[in-house]
């Protein structure tokens, strides 16, 4: 753990978790879906509010920055790994580069390279992957792949 620069008061630890030496407690994170799903943390400081994304918190404190890049990038493109070791610093556009490229129209769910089910859209295709299989939405939408199952464009 180390302490967040500027705010002494609270300690920050690489997987993202945040203490506060006041009050003896880990603080409690939030989630904007407004910005992409990142988790926040309210902060305060002289008698104000400070709200933080986590992942630049700690890449702020881990992560060093020589070539003073603007950004923070989730290497994985899970914006709920918040680990140092997901983290990099980057330009406006590398970070654009590590975003999913947009499918065609028509997506397919595979399992062992056999098409299972096929929709309209990448969203209607996890909408119904993940009632019919049991499968994580979320994960499957970032990562396109969770064990045998795959998302991949009906050509």
């Amino acid at each position: 753990m180390k302490p967040i620069k500027g705010f002494e008061d609270y300690l920050i630890t690489k997987e993202g978790v945040v203490y506060s030496r006041k009050n003896n407690k880990i603080k409690k994170i939030s989630i904007t879906t407004s910005h992409h799903n990142y988790q926040r943390v309210r902060l305060f400081k002289d008698g104000k509010v400070h709200n933080f994304q986590l992942h630049r918190l700690v890449a702020l404190t881990f992560i060093p920055n020589p070539e003073n890049k603007p950004e923070v990038d989730h290497i994985d493109k899970n914006p709920k790994n918040n680990s140092v070791k997901n983290l990099r610093w980057v330009t406006r556009k590398e970070n654009c580069s590590n975003v999913s490229k947009p499918t065609s129209k028509k997506s397919g769910l595979y399992r062992n390279g056999k098409l299972l089910l096929e929709a309209k859209s990448e969203r209607e295709l996890v909408r119904i992957a993940t009632k019919r299989f049991n499968l994580n939405g979320e994960s499957l939408r970032v990562c396109k792949k969770i064990g045998e199952y795959e998302i991949k464009r009906i050509i």
